[in-house]
């Protein structure tokens, strides 16, 4: 796996408690400290930068069963699938280095699938070509499409 993210973060506040005194780190008095208040403000700044970090990469999911033109992806209402939204499907490879590294990417496909029922963790999405779903297995990759990609954004 290789990151998809790295920042480092620093800050310094008041220690207002005597140099020995236990301190309870989920009280109020502890949190509403300026020691306290600087960690939550470094808890905030980390929340919003991952936040933005991954907000620009494709929401990918995978096959959890196959019935004919139909699968069930694991893919819901929680990932912000809609009902009518389209997907695509990669196949899974992985490349492997001299050092033994694993390198992920995906065999795009030409299928294309509409969901047509959005469960909350899970989806039934449906062939819209005309030729079968051939070569499709369990586990492989699907895409939810948008304009601005071509919805596999694999390095």
């Amino acid at each position: 796996m290789e990151p998809l993210w790295q920042q480092y973060y620093t800050t310094e506040g008041t220690w207002p408690f005597k140099k020995t005194q236990l301190v309870d780190v989920n009280s109020n008095q502890f949190w509403r400290s300026d020691y306290g208040d600087k960690i939550q403000e470094v808890f905030n700044k980390v929340s919003y930068d991952l936040s933005t970090a991954v907000s620009c990469l494709p929401t990918k999911g995978k096959i959890l069963h196959i019935d004919g033109n139909r699968l069930v992806v694991n893919l819901g209402l929680t990932h912000g699938v809609k009902e009518g939204q389209l997907m695509s499907i990669a196949h899974r490879s992985d490349l492997s280095d001299n050092a033994g590294k694993r390198y992920s990417f995906g065999i795009q496909t030409i299928n294309q699938l509409r969901v047509v029922q959005v469960n909350q963790q899970s989806a039934i999405v449906e062939n819209i070509d005309k030729r079968p779903l051939s070569n499709i297995q369990l586990n492989d990759i699907i895409v939810i499409e948008t304009a601005e990609d071509d919805g596999f954004g694999f390095e």
